[in-house]
């Protein structure tokens, strides 16, 4: 029978191959999980020869897509400006990590390559435009730094469900209020309609714990409070 790849061997635990070009059970055959890692990988060399900067991003898994963003405007990436930001809205939209890599997102979206407006889609780009000069944002989070985040929204009620999402053990869901100025916006994203402000520079005005929020978020909504604690989502906190 035939064996794991060797270098994927030192990604596999509890069950599961974790590399940055595959992730899956780890079953008794592994030919599957052999044949995508061997695809991958010449797919990549060629995206990489090709300067397919797109191609070679989406090859890798989600969480390692960063990395892989990262790597690209290394190799080249960001002699075209256009690519680059509108490569960086499509991960940033994507990722369900943001948190854990707060330094690569800032040196990313700090980048002085011109054109930053090529992150957002037209519709994006047209609500961009009609923000006032300043902001009202929230953020939802579970732990006392969280508020120091880049992603913020303008809906109050999908920050309470964020500031719920991780309501186990001790951590203590929290609501941050703050107020930006359109010109430090770095970006809107109203995808999954989470009206979402990208920012490095928000005003935080307060940080209310979590007994207002679910009760607030239990009012005005028609998901139950066992469903806003359970639910899951992509959260960038």
């Amino acid at each position: 029978m035939e064996t794991l790849h060797k270098n994927l061997t030192s990604r596999a635990f509890n069950g599961l191959v974790h590399h940055r070009l595959v992730i899956a059970p780890l079953t008794k055959d592994v030919s599957s999980i052999n044949r995508t890692y061997r695809h991958k990988i010449d797919a990549v060399a060629k995206a990489k020869s090709n300067r397919d900067w797109g191609h070679f991003v989406s090859l890798h898994e989600k969480p390692y897509r960063l990395d892989a963003l990262v790597a690209a405007t290394k190799y080249g990436l960001k002699e075209k400006p256009s690519e680059f930001w509108e490569l960086l809205g499509r991960v940033w939209i994507d990722t369900e990590n943001a948190h854990q890599h707060p330094k690569k997102w800032r040196q990313l979206w700090t980048e002085t390559t011109e054109g930053r407006r090529a992150c957002m889609s037209d519709e994006d780009l047209r609500i961009f435009d009609s923000l006032p000069e300043q902001i009202e944002v929230w953020r939802g989070t579970s732990h006392k730094r969280g508020h120091a985040g880049l992603s913020w929204t303008r809906d109050r009620e999908m920050a309470v469900f964020f500031a719920r999402r991780l309501c186990y053990g001790s951590r203590v869901p929290l609501l941050a209020k703050g107020i930006v100025n359109k010109i430090d916006v770095l970006a809107y994203f109203g995808e999954r309609d989470e009206q979402e402000i990208v920012s490095m520079k928000v005003s935080v005005i307060s940080v209310t714990e979590s007994k207002d929020v679910l009760s607030d978020a239990a009012r005005n909504s028609s998901i139950s409070i066992g469903e806003l604690c359970a639910k899951d989502s992509n959260c960038k906190n």
